[in-house]
């Protein structure tokens, strides 16, 4: 038999704490998006392509769970693909996590012309403004994905990918919704860990890291 779940009126949701963690969260994100854009980011951009999906920041609180799991070495060359205005791009750096050059791609021209407003006066940020399924970046070691687009637009990514990959070239896929991709591609793309991002009051994000292994077994 299912129990109903009693739904709390607003006096008990405070008592349990979820006003004072939602404020704390929001003044969290005013606060860094500052620190990254010195802007508070009330800015969204949309897309109109069919399975590219509109523009959105990853949240802090999802970010500050997975940095954990996010291995970028100083001679890696990193590549947030759907970069937006380059929050991930900002974050990461802010906790030393970066290689010896970044780049950022991202197909809404407002966005991306925000990103490069951004990062103007860093020497190892470049921000491309242009389609991944086209766009090769041929000393990139790691990339990352927040679920940037849908699955036909994924394939046509790795395709453009595996033209220039080098073996051992990682991807990690957060929130990654078709995993299948990756798994028909079991011969090229090699799973190394399948990581749940948990933080609280959030529904678990999935977070995969791939492996390029050249196309052998």
């Amino acid at each position: 038999m299912k129990i109903k779940e009693k739904k709390l009126s607003i006096k008990e949701k405070l008592h349990r704490g979820h006003f004072l963690y939602f404020l704390y969260c929001y003044i969290y994100t005013r606060v860094m998006d500052w620190k990254i854009a010195k802007t508070s980011m009330d800015e969204f951009f949309c897309n109109d392509g069919e399975e590219i999906f509109p523009v959105q920041s990853v949240n802090y609180r999802i970010l500050r769970e997975m940095r954990k799991e996010i291995k970028i070495e100083p001679e890696d060359v990193f590549v947030d693909v759907g970069c937006g205005w380059g929050r991930l791009l900002g974050f990461l750096r802010l906790y030393g996590i970066k290689g010896r050059k970044s780049y950022g791609i991202e197909i809404n021209k407002r966005a991306s012309q925000f990103a490069m407003k951004v990062f103007e006066n860093s020497d190892d940020v470049t921000i491309i403004y242009g389609d991944a399924t086209i766009t090769q970046i041929e000393d990139a070691t790691v990339y990352l994905l927040f679920n940037p687009f849908g699955e036909n637009v994924l394939n046509a990514f790795l395709d453009n990918l595996e033209k220039t990959a080098k073996k051992g070239t990682r991807i990690y896929y957060l929130n990654a919704v078709f995993e299948r991709v990756f798994y028909q591609r079991k011969k090229t793309w090699l799973q190394v860990s399948r990581f749940e991002v948990k933080p609280k009051y959030h529904i678990p994000i999935v977070l995969c890291e791939y492996r390029f292994t050249g196309g052998t077994e």
